[in-house]
């Protein structure tokens, strides 16, 4: 199987579910995915109707502890050559057929590949083409295709509440022995006004500097540290406040 799609899912809203599922279920490729929702809370039981659009169709059940430790769960229960994260507000589009067709072609598999994701309010997001610009602006994760058998290896880490993805996404990007893939393809839309985009990640930004320091070198340590203390100055953050 090529890909497959984990969506963590908390009390999520029948109408949002069922946006999400029929977007998936619309791709001429939706017969190669396969669908592993993490749900933490109540469900809406309708939305196994969907369930026949895709090659495999399943949900597991978690205490809640996390949009990563949901992510970290359907990691593991999940089959899949890539795999791809959403939440139940973000929509799959078209062009997510091209990267299926892509990925499936691709040998050795790529550890991670990185498509366009629209932003609602903000819109196209792209992969940048200079590695160190991960430390700055992370890629759009309803954009990523990452290889499942790197994230078996390197789950999400769970001290990051809101930017794990951005703590990986770095370390994956360090590693020169990775495999990486670009595509211009617009394969999501991702809807903002999530706990990422409306709250900040504090322990990761007080990090942010050792973490770059680790993968790309003291440098790049010192040149984070500077940005962020001019930004804490400019824009008087929370990091700045503490």
């Amino acid at each position: 199987m090529i890909l497959t799609v984990v969506i963590a899912a908390k009390d999520a809203p029948q109408s949002l579910m069922d946006c999400c599922l029929a977007s998936l279920a619309r791709l001429n490729r939706a017969r190669d995915l396969e669908i592993v929702i993490v749900n933490s809370g109540v469900f809406p039981e309708p939305c196994a109707r969907f369930g026949s659009s895709f090659h495999a169709f399943r949900r597991v059940e978690m205490a809640p502890k996390g949009v990563y430790a949901a992510y970290n769960r359907g990691i593991a229960e999940a089959s899949g050559r890539y795999l791809l994260f959403f939440g139940v507000d973000d929509i799959a589009l078209p062009g997510m057929d091209s990267v299926i067709g892509t990925l499936e072609q691709s040998s050795p598999v790529y550890d991670l590949y990185a498509a366009t994701a629209y932003m609602q309010g903000i819109g196209m997001s792209k992969p940048a083409r200079a590695r160190t610009a991960i430390l700055f602006r992370n890629w759009c994760h309803q954009g990523l295709f990452y290889s499942r058998e790197y994230l078996v290896q390197h789950p999400f880490d769970l001290d990051y509440a809101i930017q794990a993805d951005h703590k990986a996404n770095i370390e994956i990007l360090a590693d020169r022995s990775l495999r990486i893939g670009r595509s211009p393809e617009l394969v999501s839309y991702f809807a903002t006004g999530g706990a990422s985009q409306t709250a900040h990640d504090l322990r990761f930004r007080r990090d942010l500097p050792r973490i770059a320091g680790e993968n790309f070198g003291p440098a790049y340590r010192l040149t984070v540290a500077l940005k962020q203390r001019i930004a804490n100055v400019v824009k008087g953050s929370p990091v700045a406040r503490r």
